[in-house]
């Protein structure tokens, strides 16, 4: 596991795994996101990071 930078004239689209609500997000299966607008982590090919609490830990699966 290690931390990411993305430079910010990079873009990463990531998929969430799975349905998630929390702090105003109400997310599904395969929503999109951009990456990098977020700090997190790559751990065997899943994007993770924190969204909308900082004790929430969302992962997706990097698609781009």
């Amino acid at each position: 596991m290690f931390k990411i930078f993305i430079p910010d004239d990079e873009l990463i689209i990531v998929k969430a795994k799975k349905d998630f609500k929390t702090n105003g997000y109400d997310v599904k299966e395969g929503e999109l996101f951009n990456a990098s607008e977020k700090e997190g982590v790559i751990v065997n090919g899943s994007f993770a990071c924190t969204i909308g609490s900082p004790t929430f830990e969302a992962w997706f699966e990097i698609i781009n």
